[in-house]
């Protein structure tokens, strides 16, 4: 049997790259030759202009999962910079037109940036409404400033820089600009946020700085859409900038699919089109759209192309494959080419004796609720410390404050040595200290693969500009990361799934990828908690193999909440007993297994005595 055709990556780019020359050529063509007339042409570049817009806003309703609302102000701002730069004629011809696009840019990213910092730290309707609100200032103090935006009559007097190829080659600049950096960890960072912040905060993902990072490249793409907005109309009044405008735009990404680049060219493609269309139903052209909305929200809810990108070169790829019956199957996994222990995940310090984790009168209060109180807790390296208690007994929440998802009200804890007071979730990941969750928190959207290099997120150091630019300092780490990911899975047995996407896995395999992807982070002290939930005995078996197996392989502390008494009675090494968030025991697992005040919390006074 033959063996599958696999395009490499140069080859990729290069097919792609004359798909789009090619394109190009024949869209000048089309437009020279007058098969194109004026109203066509004028539509062919208005539509060019909101596929810029959708792709860019696409970056965070899609990729990053916010609801904005004031897309069109961020166009404004880009549109005014521009236009008021060219009429400066500081500069002529092509000169002039790059660099009013790059003041563009730069000037709608700023006050993205500005905007975003308070923004983002709500969500959802909030955000909807404080973004609506930006848009809607924006466009009032253009109206106010008529000395150099001329006010409700308009701007005049801008060069008409803008031509087919000018658009659209400003089309294929942000959709090339915007792959490069989804495909590298600033991208894989952007949508773990959106899969779930918390657990990509737990496996050192700035959350902040990738929603402002995000916020701001939308921004500036919309911005350099509206300085060819202000090339093309020679024109620019208030009002092309309202409310409206943004939902426009948003309905754009929303028709297409939130997540699909592909789906929001062809939206933004045939939204602009269709009144050029339908022109001849005047009469019934209102009704004609707004049924083809109703039918696409109906039976394709999640947009023309949902989440699916299209690249021609895979394409070819698997139509030569099918043509020539190649077989399909995966290619053998690669086999370990490095110790685990010794290379990929090792604890950061050695500290021979030395506590890796220490909590001191540890509490925390939620209102008048004191959740966790005088809490006192040590673990070592390379041993394996169970937390046990009843429901609601404050084990999570200890879990919450020790890898400060939780500021303590008091108390403190050290992590290799170092006190936490000051840190967030992300710098005590950096610290040493890695978690799973009781709920698991895998990013399901993504595939095995890429969730365990998220773990590895902050041993990758290129920057934005190297990923963009496709750098050597990117396809190393990129390499080097991927080699040590699948390392990490053939450990695990699970190499073969690499390209499964996360949320298609059994649960068990779900749970093991949850403990993998905290592995990759290179914690010096693992907290389980309750990794057996919903487990049968044969897979509680062997999560028990494979936190023995952990314990060998990497020599890291591990905290485990559990339920299974059998578990914890059988790996654990000490064992401390919450109950209504106070310690009530703490020893050997004999010690605790038979202590009353154990007996008693977890069976009651009277059949505690009597058991």
């Amino acid at each position: 049997m033959k063996k599958k055709l696999t395009i490499p990556m140069p080859i990729r780019y290069l097919i792609n790259f004359i798909l789009v020359v090619l394109l190009l050529i024949v869209g000048h063509l089309a437009i020279s030759t007058g098969v194109l007339n004026r109203a066509q042409t004028s539509i062919v570049l208005q539509a060019g202009i909101f596929m810029i817009l959708a792709v860019s806003l696409n970056v965070v309703t899609g990729y990053l999962g916010q609801l904005p609302l004031g897309h069109a102000g961020f166009m404004a701002v880009g549109a005014y910079a521009g236009a008021i730069f060219w009429r400066s004629n500081l500069l002529s011809g092509h000169a002039s037109l790059i660099v009013g696009l790059i003041v563009a840019g730069i000037a709608a990213g700023l006050v993205g940036i500005l905007i975003g910092v308070p923004a983002l730290r709500l969500r959802g309707d909030y955000l909807a409404i404080i973004t609506l609100g930006f848009g809607e200032i924006i466009r009032v103090f253009i109206i106010n400033l008529p000395g150099i935006t001329g006010g409700t009559p308009g701007l005049r007097g801008i060069p008409r820089y803008s031509n087919f190829f000018v658009v659209y080659i400003g089309v294929i600049l942000t959709c090339t600009v915007i792959h490069m950096v989804m495909k590298s960890r600033h991208g894989r960072a952007i949508l773990a946020i959106k899969g779930n912040e918390i657990a990509a905060e737990s496996c050192g993902v700035s959350t902040t700085y990738y929603k402002v990072l995000a916020f701001a490249i939308s921004a500036s793409f919309a911005g350099v859409a509206g300085a060819l907005f202000a090339g093309n109309q020679g024109i620019l009044t208030p009002g092309s900038f309202d409310f409206m405008a943004s939902i426009n735009i948003l309905v754009i990404v929303v028709l297409g699919g939130m997540g699909s680049m592909l789906g929001s060219l062809i939206s933004a493609a045939v939204l602009t089109s269709l009144p050029l269309i339908l022109q001849q139903f005047n009469e019934y052209r209102m009704i004609i759209y707004s049924l083809m909305l109703i039918m696409i929200m109906i039976f394709k809810p999640s947009g023309l192309m949902g989440t699916y990108d299209f690249s021609m070169s895979r394409l070819l790829e698997k139509a030569y494959n099918r043509l020539f019956r190649h077989t399909a199957t995966e290619e053998s996994p690669p086999k370990l080419t490095f110790s685990i222990a010794e290379k990929a995940v090792v604890p950061k310090q050695t500290l021979g004796n030395k506590p890796v984790l220490s909590c001191q009168q540890l509490g925390i209060d939620f209102g008048g609720l004191t959740a966790v109180d005088d809490f006192n807790f040590t673990v070592y390296p390379n041993k394996i410390a169970g937390l046990i208690g009843p429901n609601g007994a404050g084990k999570t929440t200890t879990f919450n404050l020790l890898t400060k998802v939780y500021q303590p009200s008091r108390g403190t804890i050290y992590l290799n040595g170092q006190d936490t007071k000051h840190l967030n979730t992300v710098k005590a990941n950096k610290l040493g200290i890695a978690r799973t969750f009781q709920n698991i928190r895998l990013f399901k959207e993504l595939t095995v693969l890429e969730n365990v290099m998220i773990g590895i997120h902050n041993e990758i150091d290129y920057n934005l500009a190297e990923s963009i630019l496709r750098l050597p300092h990117y396809w190393r780490d990129e390499q080097t990361a991927k080699e040590r990911s699948l390392n990490l899975l053939s450990l695990f047995k699970m190499e073969s799934m690499a390209n499964y996407k996360a949320g298609s896995l059994p649960y068990g395999y779900q749970r093991k990828l949850e403990i993998i992807r905290a592995l990759a982070t290179n914690p010096s002290v693992l907290l389980l908690d309750e990794p057996a939930a919903g487990m049968n005995p044969s897979e509680t078996e062997e999560l028990m193999a494979i936190i023995q197996q952990i314990k060998k392989e990497f020599q890291i502390a591990i905290v485990l909440i559990e339920h299974d008494m059998q578990l914890v009675m059988n790996i654990c090494e000490d064992i401390t007993v919450l109950n209504y968030g106070r310690i009530i025991a703490q020893g050997t697992p004999e010690e605790v297994k038979n202590d009353p005040k154990v007996i008693e919390a977890y069976l009651g006074k009277g059949e505690g005595a009597h058991a």
